[in-house]
């Protein structure tokens, strides 16, 4: 865009400002406030103008000068909303619009069209391809922020609407990244099913545990749940308190323990939770100059084989249920995106009946 434009913009970006636009107490009460935004521009004045008013509102954001890199950012960040410049070199923003909606994954992903104002004809197409809405330049900071606000505010009334599947996710303190892993594939999947389904991830450390009670007293358990999802290593938990016992009065191996058989328990009274095992491979890296703790670590996996085999093996040596190995984290998460997605789409399916 010429510079002429952008000097136009600052001027009219300095006189909405004397009027009170940037207003904190403001910022705070606007619909759609928050979020992550990709900005994708050729020129680099319009990417540093765009990246400043983002700021400002609070807007997280991240600027690429080209479709070829943002849909290569695409590929590994998750975004709410992209700001796509129409003329640029390379890939056009109609051609990087187009890619995106034939992604399974990102084709949800709203996106609002930046150009010229004379090219209407040019945003009748974008439209049609399926962006969310356009902005004209020299940007109306006042406009654009209004733009911005309600594309945000439509995803996440649409997300408030959407039919819910919660997803527990069970692991020991061993399988942190893997916690990880299994948080992005369900970030990665809600793009994909977003307007069918919001997926609804149950994990300990995002909610405010209080000293005063214990764990499981204080998340979702795993028989109010849709999909359980356990991730085993080398560890198979800490032990519960008295107070959490079996049915038959029983004290349960560890909270892993405690939760797994919750699940397995309900699924047999109501046919959920469906339950997915996954049990990664290979010795973990232990200091051997640490007597105690390498001892510690045999005797838990030492109890964490013989609590799988009680539960998967049956005395014939034949397996009685199933469970998925694996060595890496990006062995991980293309088996859960894929496990998870079959999934997805069968109860979408059976509610559908």
């Amino acid at each position: 865009e010429s510079s002429q434009e952008v000097d136009d913009e600052v001027k009219s970006a300095e006189v909405t400002d004397v009027s009170g636009e940037t207003d904190t107490n403001a910022d705070a009460a606007w619909l759609g406030e928050g979020g992550k935004i990709l900005v994708v521009d050729d020129d680099s004045a319009n990417r540093d103008l765009l990246s400043r008013r983002l700021d400002r509102h609070k807007y997280e954001n991240v600027a690429v000068e080209s479709g070829e890199e943002a849909l290569t950012l695409l590929e590994t960040e998750r975004f709410d909303l992209v700001l796509l410049d129409l003329m640029m070199p390379g890939i056009s923003g109609l051609e990087t619009l187009e890619r995106l909606k034939a992604d399974r994954r990102l084709r949800n992903i709203p996106v609002i069209m930046l150009t010229a104002a004379d090219s209407v004809d040019s945003m009748v197409q974008c439209v049609l391809k399926g962006a969310e809405d356009y902005i004209f330049k020299p940007f109306n900071p006042v406009l654009l922020r209004a733009r911005i606000g309600a594309c945000l505010e439509k995803v996440r009334l649409r997300q408030q609407l959407t039919y819910r599947l919660k997803i527990f996710i069970s692991s020991p303190g061993d399988v942190i990244p893997e916690r990880r892993v299994a948080k992005q594939v369900i970030g990665q999947l809600n793009e994909e099913f977003m307007g069918r389904v919001f997926l609804v991830p149950v994990l300990w450390e995002e909610e405010p545990l209080l000293a005063s009670s214990t764990f499981q007293a204080q998340i979702d358990p795993p028989n109010e749940t849709d999909i359980y999802v356990g991730i085993l290593w080398s560890r198979i938990g800490s032990p519960l308190p008295e107070s959490i016992l079996r049915p038959d009065g029983t004290r349960y191996d560890s909270g892993t323990a405690f939760e797994f058989e919750d699940a397995m328990n309900a699924y047999k009274e109501k046919g959920r939770p469906e339950i997915l095992l996954y049990r990664k491979l290979g010795a973990p890296s232990l200091p051997l100059d640490d007597r105690e703790q390498v001892m510690d670590r045999l005797d838990q996996i030492d109890l964490l084989d013989r609590y799988v085999n009680k539960w998967f093996i049956g005395e014939d040596g034949s397996y009685v249920g199933a469970f998925h190995n694996f060595e890496t984290d990006e062995q991980l998460e293309v088996m859960l995106e894929t496990h998870l997605r079959k999934l997805v789409d069968k109860q979408l399916l059976e509610d559908e009946k």
